[in-house]
């Protein structure tokens, strides 16, 4: 997160100029608006001007001011007007949270830059809607947005500009955040050179801090502290004392990831003294949890454990901060709403009285020929009447409808709350047996891993669907916790196919938890020597769209786990596999395209079970499924 928020800054820098001009003018525009009230081409620019000027507020005269210019552009069928006010409409928007709002106005105003051939607008509306689509974590189409945007400069010359390479930053930043770690760095690489040849050293230091990250996460430790190393010169010698802490977390990684763990911890802890100077909480959160890992490695728990404790009270707090700024924004898009419903409804009243005044008018006029049209009115009012019946037929169906789906999403959210305290049940049996086989080590990483999960789980409990990618995330912390419970004798592997990751899909939460978690508890707890469970992820070969969740295990099999499950002298009837059953039946009704889960025994070529796989198959359409 504070990578993303780093980054950026080289694109403000870059254009926040205008807006501190802007500023410095902002009496002498007002003046000449009023001084100004012809409704021509150089009043729309001094109204999208002011609007520049106010570009970071979400103040309701930057909207008002934004209308008036693309009313008289459309007026005086001004098209770059029309183009720049519909941009400044959206950047209000946007500074609300109201992304919807804010890409139908970007895209408006796209369209007519691309009728004119107008590049660089084009280039301007490519990415505001980039910078909507990384808001709302579409990070595949933002980075084909910014693409876009780096071919049109490359087309007519602007390789080495600064615009260039802050599209260039965003595009690496959209890389790195799915793990596309080479790409991000290539991207990184070119704006290094970029602001090297144009000596731009602000632009140097942040992006050999961000080539130090992506190095580290390539495994590319040397060459990362190298890039660092500079990163940290620049930064002293120019003052740039916010990215300190930063540099010197990289620094501290990536030292300890060559085994000079005593290096690494003096810049780790350098990086948190500058942090908490400097109120950078995030990069104080990181480094607070890489030395209690280095700590804990080293059997130092007294510090593993005081790093534990100012990570978890550092993160908490951004946590408390980043769910009343979420508050914020909907509640902020709420009364963006509820305003522009009141404007609409206010113009409807409008019309209504016009119309009633009209009527009057028509009245007064036909009173003579009130005779001959009465037959022809009574039959207008049947037909109205007859209407009104038959839509208040159509809204009791309607209701009835939605009183289903109510009910259904009742019962599903019902069993998801079951489902939680049964999972966080199981995983506190095993701290348990740690802390009683006294190996405070594994109870240590076991307690981190699981606060991780909890959270993890906790934020999905209330969340009708999820993306593929917080699956992915919640089933490897899910995975981590049972390898370190069975040692090394658990392996793991998850394969996702990159055409899924692309379309962004979303899965009803916490669907295939439980047979992995079935697979484990039924299928290898018993089995002896190394144990592995592999997930895959793909579209169905024969049938484009299904996606197919496959999860298979080298244990027991079925038959051997029923028999030992029938010898235990107390029975014990699975929760999770009834409650899993329970909400297919409920994700299913109403639905042409059911989610189907097949189970197959494996063997080998003397009959002899070597473990279980079980498919699940959901059609693209189910993938938006109420969870």
């Amino acid at each position: 997160m504070f990578r993303r928020m780093l980054i950026k800054l080289l694109c403000i820098t870059i254009l926040i100029s205008p807006a501190f001009q802007a500023e410095a003018q902002k009496d002498s525009l007002l003046i000449k608006l009023k001084n100004h009230p012809q409704q021509d081409s150089f009043r729309v620019e001094l109204l999208i001007d002011a609007c520049v000027n106010a570009v970071f507020s979400a103040d309701s005269s930057v909207l008002k001011m934004a209308l008036e210019a693309e009313a008289i552009s459309n007026k005086i069928k001004y098209e770059l007007g029309k183009i720049r006010s519909l941009n400044s409409i959206g950047n209000y928007y946007y500074q609300r949270s109201a992304y919807v709002q804010a890409i139908n106005n970007y895209i408006k105003a796209l369209k007519l830059a691309e009728n004119r051939k107008d590049i660089d607008n084009i280039i301007i509306g490519k990415s505001n809607l980039a910078n909507v689509y990384n808001r709302i974590n579409k990070t595949t189409e933002s980075i084909q947005l910014f693409k876009e945007c780096n071919s049109l400069l490359l087309s007519r010359g602007d390789s080495l500009t600064q615009k260039r390479a802050a599209i260039l930053t965003n595009m690496a930043t959209a890389y790195a955040s799915i793990k596309m770690h080479d790409t991000a760095a290539f991207y990184y690489e070119q704006v290094y050179e970029i602001c090297t040849l144009k000596d731009i050293t602000f632009g140097i230091a942040i992006t050999l801090s961000n080539l130090g990250s992506e190095y580290y996460e390539l495994n590319k430790y040397n060459k990362a502290i190298q890039v660092l190393e500079k990163a940290d010169i620049v930064v002293n010698k120019m003052g740039y004392d916010f990215l300190k802490a930063s540099v010197y977390k990289s620094l501290g990684k990536n030292y300890i990831a060559i085994s000079q763990k005593e290096k690494g911890i003096k810049y780790l802890q350098k990086a948190v003294s500058i942090a908490r100077e400097n109120k950078d909480a995030n990069n104080a959160i990181e480094s607070y949890e890489f030395l209690h890992k280095v700590y804990a490695n080293l059997n130092d728990y007294y510090n593993a454990y005081s790093n534990a404790l100012q990570y978890h009270s550092l993160k908490d707090s951004i946590y408390n901060l980043e769910k009343d700024k979420t508050i914020f924004e909907l509640n902020t898009q709420y009364q963006t709403e509820k305003k522009e419903q009141t404007i609409s409804l206010l113009k409807k009243e409008n019309q209504v009285k016009a119309l009633q005044n009209k009527q009057k008018n028509y009245l007064i006029f036909g009173i003579i020929g009130l005779l001959l049209i009465g037959s022809f009115t009574s039959f207008l009012f049947f037909t109205r009447f007859r209407v009104q019946q038959q839509n208040k037929l159509l809204a009791a169906k309607v209701t009835t409808i939605e009183f289903e789906k109510d009910k259904t999403r009742m019962e599903l959210t019902a069993l998801k709350s079951q489902m939680n305290p049964h999972f966080i049940f199981n995983a506190l049996n095993s701290i348990q047996e740690f802390i009683i086989l006294n190996d405070k080590k594994k109870a240590n990483q076991f307690m981190g891993k699981y606060a991780d999960l909890v959270r993890s789980t906790l934020d999905m409990s209330d969340k009708e669907s999820i993306t593929l990618e917080e699956e992915v995330k919640s089933l490897e912390l899910y995975l981590e916790l049972e390898k370190l419970r069975f040692e090394d004798h658990f392996s793991y592997d998850i394969d996702v196919s990159d055409e899924l990751f692309d379309k962004n899909y979303k899965l009803p939460a916490m669907l295939i938890q439980p047979y992995v978690e079935n697979a484990i508890k039924h299928g290898l707890l018993h089995k002896q020597g190394a144990k592995n469970v592999s997930i895959q992820f793909n579209i169905d070969s024969v049938n484009q769209s299904i996606i197919k969740c496959t999860i298979e295990d080298n244990g027991i099999g079925r038959v051997r786990s029923a028999e030992l499950n029938s010898m235990r002298l107390k029975k014990h009837t699975s929760f999770s596999t009834g409650a899993t059953q329970k909400r297919l039946e409920l994700l299913n009704k109403g639905k042409e395209n059911s989610i189907v889960v097949q189970f197959e025994d494996l063997k080998d070529s003397f009959d002899q079970a070597i473990g279980t796989r079980v498919t699940l198959r959901i059609s693209a359409s189910q993938t938006d499924y109420i969870a």
